[in-house]
Protein backbone atom coordinates (compact mmCIF):
# COMPACT_ATOMS: atom_id res chain seq x y z
CA UNK A 1 0.00 0.00 0.00
CA UNK A 2 1.58 3.26 -1.10
CA UNK A 3 0.95 6.85 -0.17
CA UNK A 4 -1.06 8.85 -2.72
CA UNK A 5 -1.12 12.65 -2.62
CA UNK A 6 -4.69 13.72 -3.22
CA UNK A 7 -7.16 16.05 -1.53
CA UNK A 8 -9.09 13.37 0.45
CA UNK A 9 -5.87 11.90 1.90
CA UNK A 10 -4.57 15.36 2.84
CA UNK A 11 -7.92 16.13 4.51
CA UNK A 12 -7.60 12.91 6.53
CA UNK A 13 -4.10 13.95 7.63
CA UNK A 14 -5.48 17.36 8.66
CA UNK A 15 -8.16 15.59 10.73
CA UNK A 16 -5.50 13.47 12.43
CA UNK A 17 -3.47 16.62 13.17
CA UNK A 18 -6.56 18.29 14.67
CA UNK A 19 -7.03 15.53 17.27
CA UNK A 20 -4.39 16.86 19.73
CA UNK A 21 -5.50 20.45 18.99
CA UNK A 22 -9.07 19.61 20.00
CA UNK A 23 -7.95 17.77 23.14
CA UNK A 24 -5.46 20.40 24.33
CA UNK A 25 -7.66 23.44 23.67
CA UNK A 26 -10.72 21.83 25.25
CA UNK A 27 -8.94 20.54 28.34
CA UNK A 28 -7.07 23.81 28.88
CA UNK A 29 -10.22 25.90 28.46
CA UNK A 30 -10.90 25.55 32.21
CA UNK A 31 -7.85 27.73 32.83
CA UNK A 32 -8.07 29.75 29.60
CA UNK A 33 -11.79 30.10 28.68
CA UNK A 34 -10.97 31.71 25.31
CA UNK A 35 -9.59 28.32 24.18
CA UNK A 36 -13.13 26.92 24.17
CA UNK A 37 -13.76 28.82 20.92
CA UNK A 38 -10.66 27.23 19.37
CA UNK A 39 -11.70 23.76 20.55
CA UNK A 40 -15.13 24.20 18.96
CA UNK A 41 -13.56 25.64 15.78
CA UNK A 42 -11.16 22.69 15.52
CA UNK A 43 -14.03 20.24 16.04
CA UNK A 44 -16.16 21.93 13.37
CA UNK A 45 -13.16 21.95 10.99
CA UNK A 46 -12.66 18.25 11.64
CA UNK A 47 -16.33 17.54 10.88
CA UNK A 48 -16.32 19.62 7.69
CA UNK A 49 -13.11 18.01 6.41
CA UNK A 50 -14.61 14.58 7.17
CA UNK A 51 -17.64 15.34 4.98
CA UNK A 52 -15.52 16.91 2.21
CA UNK A 53 -13.07 14.00 2.29
CA UNK A 54 -15.80 11.49 1.38
CA UNK A 55 -17.55 13.68 -1.18
CA UNK A 56 -14.33 14.56 -3.04
CA UNK A 57 -13.06 10.96 -2.96
CA UNK A 58 -16.27 9.65 -4.53
CA UNK A 59 -17.11 12.48 -6.94
CA UNK A 60 -13.55 12.97 -8.23
CA UNK A 61 -12.68 9.26 -8.31
CA UNK A 62 -9.90 9.75 -5.74
CA UNK A 63 -10.61 6.70 -3.59
CA UNK A 64 -7.32 5.03 -2.62
CA UNK A 65 -6.40 2.03 -0.51
CA UNK A 66 -4.47 4.26 1.92
CA UNK A 67 -7.48 6.58 2.08
CA UNK A 68 -9.71 3.66 3.05
CA UNK A 69 -7.53 3.26 6.13
CA UNK A 70 -6.74 6.94 6.89
CA UNK A 71 -10.36 8.14 6.80
CA UNK A 72 -11.81 5.66 9.32
CA UNK A 73 -8.67 5.93 11.48
CA UNK A 74 -9.11 9.71 11.66
CA UNK A 75 -12.83 9.25 12.45
CA UNK A 76 -12.22 6.72 15.21
CA UNK A 77 -9.37 8.66 16.80
CA UNK A 78 -11.32 11.93 16.69
CA UNK A 79 -14.49 10.45 18.15
CA UNK A 80 -12.74 8.61 20.96
CA UNK A 81 -10.55 11.60 21.85
CA UNK A 82 -13.49 14.01 21.89
CA UNK A 83 -15.56 11.64 24.04
CA UNK A 84 -12.70 11.08 26.49
CA UNK A 85 -12.23 14.86 26.82
CA UNK A 86 -15.96 15.49 27.26
CA UNK A 87 -16.30 12.64 29.76
CA UNK A 88 -13.59 14.19 31.93
CA UNK A 89 -15.98 17.12 32.49
CA UNK A 90 -19.30 15.31 32.07
CA UNK A 91 -19.08 11.96 33.83
CA UNK A 92 -22.63 11.12 32.72
CA UNK A 93 -21.17 10.63 29.21
CA UNK A 94 -19.32 7.52 30.40
CA UNK A 95 -21.92 5.09 28.91
CA UNK A 96 -21.70 6.88 25.52
CA UNK A 97 -17.90 6.72 25.63
CA UNK A 98 -18.05 3.00 26.51
CA UNK A 99 -20.50 2.37 23.65
CA UNK A 100 -18.26 4.27 21.22
CA UNK A 101 -15.19 2.35 22.40
CA UNK A 102 -16.91 -1.05 22.04
CA UNK A 103 -18.32 -0.07 18.62
CA UNK A 104 -14.98 1.13 17.27
CA UNK A 105 -12.99 -1.83 18.66
CA UNK A 106 -15.51 -4.33 17.24
CA UNK A 107 -15.58 -2.60 13.85
CA UNK A 108 -11.78 -2.50 13.71
CA UNK A 109 -11.45 -6.19 14.62
CA UNK A 110 -14.25 -7.10 12.21
CA UNK A 111 -12.59 -5.13 9.41
CA UNK A 112 -9.23 -6.83 9.97
CA UNK A 113 -10.88 -10.27 10.08
CA UNK A 114 -12.66 -9.63 6.78
CA UNK A 115 -9.44 -8.37 5.15
CA UNK A 116 -7.60 -11.43 6.47
CA UNK A 117 -10.23 -13.61 4.78
CA UNK A 118 -9.76 -11.86 1.44
CA UNK A 119 -12.52 -9.25 1.64
CA UNK A 120 -11.83 -5.75 0.35
CA UNK A 121 -12.17 -2.66 2.53
CA UNK A 122 -15.77 -1.48 2.23
CA UNK A 123 -17.06 2.06 2.17
CA UNK A 124 -19.06 3.29 5.12
CA UNK A 125 -22.82 2.98 4.92
CA UNK A 126 -25.42 5.75 5.23
CA UNK A 127 -26.13 4.91 8.87
CA UNK A 128 -22.42 5.20 9.73
CA UNK A 129 -22.23 8.58 8.01
CA UNK A 130 -25.41 9.74 9.75
CA UNK A 131 -24.01 8.64 13.12
CA UNK A 132 -20.81 10.62 12.42
CA UNK A 133 -22.73 13.78 11.45
CA UNK A 134 -24.89 13.51 14.59
CA UNK A 135 -21.74 12.96 16.65
CA UNK A 136 -20.12 16.15 15.33
CA UNK A 137 -23.29 18.23 15.78
CA UNK A 138 -23.95 16.95 19.32
CA UNK A 139 -20.37 17.17 20.60
CA UNK A 140 -19.81 20.45 18.80
CA UNK A 141 -22.84 21.91 20.58
CA UNK A 142 -21.68 20.56 23.96
CA UNK A 143 -18.20 22.04 23.46
CA UNK A 144 -19.36 25.38 22.05
CA UNK A 145 -22.21 25.90 24.53
CA UNK A 146 -21.07 24.52 27.90
CA UNK A 147 -23.97 26.26 29.66
CA UNK A 148 -26.71 24.93 27.37
CA UNK A 149 -30.04 24.06 29.05
CA UNK A 150 -30.00 20.62 30.69
CA UNK A 151 -32.90 19.32 28.56
CA UNK A 152 -31.01 20.23 25.37
CA UNK A 153 -27.85 18.56 26.65
CA UNK A 154 -29.82 15.38 27.48
CA UNK A 155 -31.46 15.41 24.02
CA UNK A 156 -28.08 15.81 22.29
CA UNK A 157 -26.54 12.97 24.28
CA UNK A 158 -29.54 10.64 23.75
CA UNK A 159 -29.70 11.27 19.99
CA UNK A 160 -25.93 10.75 19.70
CA UNK A 161 -26.09 7.51 21.71
CA UNK A 162 -29.06 6.19 19.73
CA UNK A 163 -27.33 6.94 16.40
CA UNK A 164 -24.14 5.19 17.57
CA UNK A 165 -26.05 2.15 18.79
CA UNK A 166 -28.07 1.94 15.56
CA UNK A 167 -24.90 2.13 13.42
CA UNK A 168 -23.19 -0.47 15.61
CA UNK A 169 -26.09 -2.93 15.30
CA UNK A 170 -26.34 -2.43 11.53
CA UNK A 171 -22.58 -2.85 10.98
CA UNK A 172 -22.57 -5.93 13.21
CA UNK A 173 -25.38 -7.46 11.12
CA UNK A 174 -23.42 -6.79 7.91
CA UNK A 175 -20.29 -8.33 9.43
CA UNK A 176 -22.24 -11.45 10.45
CA UNK A 177 -23.72 -11.73 6.95
CA UNK A 178 -20.32 -11.42 5.28
CA UNK A 179 -18.76 -13.82 7.78
CA UNK A 180 -21.52 -16.38 7.23
CA UNK A 181 -21.16 -16.11 3.44
CA UNK A 182 -17.38 -16.49 3.69
CA UNK A 183 -17.69 -19.54 5.96
CA UNK A 184 -20.19 -21.13 3.54
CA UNK A 185 -17.77 -20.44 0.67
CA UNK A 186 -14.86 -22.03 2.57
CA UNK A 187 -16.99 -25.06 3.53
CA UNK A 188 -18.02 -25.54 -0.09
CA UNK A 189 -14.40 -25.25 -1.21
CA UNK A 190 -13.28 -27.83 1.39
CA UNK A 191 -16.01 -30.25 0.28
CA UNK A 192 -14.82 -29.98 -3.33
CA UNK A 193 -11.25 -30.81 -2.26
Amino acid sequence: MKWVWNIPNVLSIIRLALVPVIAITYLMSDTYPELLFWAAAALVTSGVTDVLDGIIARKCNQITEIGKILDPAADKLTQLTVLVCLTIRHLNLLPIMALCLVKEVCQTIGGFLLIEHGEKMRQSKWFGKLSTVIFYVATGAIVAFPNMPQWLYICAVCVMGAAMLFAFVRYFAIFMQLSKAKNAELKEENERN
